[in-house]
């Protein structure tokens, strides 16, 4: 072993190399006492059998496991860069690209665990490591189950988490389920992007049963990331989102930010060098006469027996770049194990005077150095002021570090404050930073492909999206009139408003009417069709065009039309033959009349003696002539 890397309720951790492979790895040395515990070794052994069968990019590898004189223990892969908490201990911001890619990693990472049926139980920043590379892994998969079953947890009928990230149903003592690692997930992310999970509570036990008092209010309800996280904060585990739909969801916000800058954690090139990290800090509950000593931070043993008494421990917080005071305000009342409680006299050496007066030393600068941090600042609400503006305001209001980021926003103006990070009205240290979410105007908004539909259609669509729609109308032989023929922009994100053009179809071009005049009707039909002309027929009797022919078309050939025009064509029925009435006998006017009301012309009218009554006809009555055809008279007195 090489260094001591960090320590807490469940054991230490040291950096070591691997003889055998030369490779850097991490060893967890759990409590001694566990080894005494035949149902944790059980646990512990299968939990960590069934953690090393998990392969994942962004899951902490388990190498070995063990126990060396009573100690057991744990290899893992070594992780350099530190973790999440680290991360915010050391006051580092998380843009929101950095947020998205760490809460994409590892939602892959519980999607990939719950579909094997393998749960974490205890996701929080001090379990989400980083690697050389910057890539988040899950570290302790397992080791949380094998402590809840310790039989001195089971004593006290109590359960194992972490107060501050425990789902509302972990906080009940019910059973642990997927959607309570997605509960757990959400406030690790909510605290990444906002500064602060969305709970408060006087002492850690008041803060975990917040949560299942209090909703969880979406600060920023136009933005989808945030809507995402308040998502997996339900009450209720089934309407949280799963981790493979959590995945999913934030592989697409990754894709539409700009790529995150690299997360610099504090790592491997200085610990060596690094004071010891304390990981955790430590509870103590007495139950039903048995004391359990688990993690404050890491850990939290509630009792579930009504009459069960809970005794808070004290609890410290040593960070790696410096030592906070303590902060008296939310220290729980420090009161001793009933088997640790001793009468004070003679069984007190003089010299734990000495002893003492350090720490009475200390916790009295400790008060003084309080004060100073207890004082605070309440933050302004400055949504919809300019960045310039906010800024001054949050100056003169005494907070120094104010920092800002970049945000799309459909309502708030571009250039003008979304909103803040902690909100108005949250009280701060004045060390303390604040960032404000500076809007970029709208976000860019995809644009679907409209190929082949109706530009009515896309028109209406993307109008509705605040689309600019610019169409060319072009004459097409292939494509119906009024479809899409190409779009620019297509499939790809636009500023908002951006014109959208289109060139839609009109159809085919116009051309010429052939003339048909004088062809057969089946002819002539072929030709209109082939042109793309529709048509319709009439019949009449001609005399001069043969039957089934057309003798005349309502376009007249080469007239350019539109395709689909109709013509109207005039087939010949051929001549049109009448019978001769008879008007011998009839008097001349008469005859007249009756020919004409049959279709034929009176002709020559002879009358060689005078008179007026028809004597002969020629065609006679009876025979046929062509309609039309003229019928001569003789007539006597």
């Amino acid at each position: 072993m090489v260094a001591r890397r960090g320590s807490g309720g469940a054991g230490i951790v040291y950096r070591a190399i691997d003889d055998r492979l030369g490779r850097t790895v991490a060893i967890k040395l759990l409590q001694r006492g566990l080894a005494d515990d035949p149902i944790f070794l059980r646990r512990f052994r299968d939990e960590a059998q069934a953690a090393a069968q998990l392969n994942h990019p962004n899951i902490m590898k388990v190498f070995d496991w063990g126990s060396d004189e009573g100690e057991p223990y744990l290899v893992m892969e070594y992780l350099s860069n530190g973790s999440l908490r680290e991360l915010h201990a050391r006051g580092s911001s998380l843009s929101t690209s950095q947020v998205v890619q760490i809460g994409a990693a590892t939602a892959s990472a519980l999607a990939y665990s719950h579909h094997r049926n393998f749960l974490h139980r205890d996701i929080k920043p001090a379990n989400l490591l980083f690697d050389d590379g910057g890539r988040v892994r899950i570290a302790d998969f397992g080791l949380v189950r094998a402590l809840s079953e310790t039989t001195v947890t089971e004593t006290g009928g109590g359960i194992l988490g972490t107060p501050r990230y425990m789902a509302p149903e972990q906080v009940e003592g019910k059973r642990s389920v997927p959607g309570s690692d997605v509960y757990s997930l959400g406030l690790v992310l909510y605290e990444a992007l906002f500064g602060a999970i969305p709970f408060q509570g006087d002492t850690q036990l008041a803060l975990a049963f917040a949560r299942l008092r209090d909703p969880v209010v979406n600060p920023l309800p136009d933005d989808p990331v945030a809507r995402s996280i308040v998502s997996m904060l339900a009450r209720d585990p089934d309407s949280r989102p799963s981790a493979a739909e959590i995945e999913h969801e934030w592989n697409g916000f990754a894709r539409d930010l700009t790529n995150p800058e690299p997360l610099f954690a504090p790592g491997a090139g200085t610990l060596a060098s690094t004071p010891e990290v304390v990981m955790d800090d430590s509870l103590q509950w007495i139950a039903d006469g048995s004391t359990v000593a688990v993690d404050l931070t890491d850990h939290l043993a509630l009792a579930r027996d009504e009459n069960s008494t809970a005794v808070l421990a004290d609890q410290t917080r040593e960070n790696t770049d410096h030592t906070s005071a303590l902060d008296i305000s939310n220290t729980p009342r420090l009161t001793p194990a009933p088997q640790d409680m001793e009468e004070v006299g003679s069984r007190r050496p003089w010299w734990l005077l000495f002893f003492l007066l350090p720490i009475l030393v200390a916790a009295a600068l400790g008060g003084a150095v309080l004060y100073q941090r207890l004082r605070t600042i309440k933050v302004d609400d400055v949504a919809n002021l300019t960045a310039s503006s906010a800024s001054q305001r949050l100056r003169g209001e005494g907070i120094a570090h104010i920092a800002l980021e970049s945000r799309y926003s459909s309502k708030v103006p571009s250039g003008r404050v979304i909103g803040s990070s902690p909100s108005g009205g949250q009280s701060i240290h004045p060390d303390s930073s604040v960032v404000l979410y500076v809007s970029k105007g709208h976000a860019p908004v995809y644009v679907a492909s409209f190929q082949s539909a109706q530009f009515t259609t896309a028109q209406h669509a993307l109008t509705a999206k605040g689309f600019l729609v610019r169409p060319t109308y072009e004459y097409s032989p292939d494509v119906p009139a009024g479809v899409v023929m190409s779009e620019s922009p297509v499939n790809q994100k636009v500023p908002y408003h951006s014109v959208v053009k289109f060139i839609v179809s009109k159809g085919p071009a116009p051309r010429p009417v052939p003339n048909v005049v004088g062809v057969s009707l089946t002819t002539a039909e072929g030709d209109l069709t082939n042109q793309g002309f529709t048509y319709s027929v009439q019949k009449q009797y001609s005399n001069s065009v043969s039957n089934g022919d057309v003798i005349s078309q309502s376009v007249s050939a080469g007239t350019v039309s539109a395709v689909g025009t109709s013509v109207t064509l005039v087939e010949s029925l051929g001549p049109h033959y009448v019978r001769v009435p008879n008007v011998v006998g009839d008097a001349l006017g008469t005859a007249e009349s009756t020919l004409q009301s049959q279709g034929f012309v009176v002709g020559t009218v002879s009358a060689p003696f005078g008179g007026s009554i028809v004597q002969y006809e020629s065609p006679g009555a009876g025979q046929t002539a062509l309609y039309g055809a003229s019928v001569n008279l003789l007539v006597i007195p």
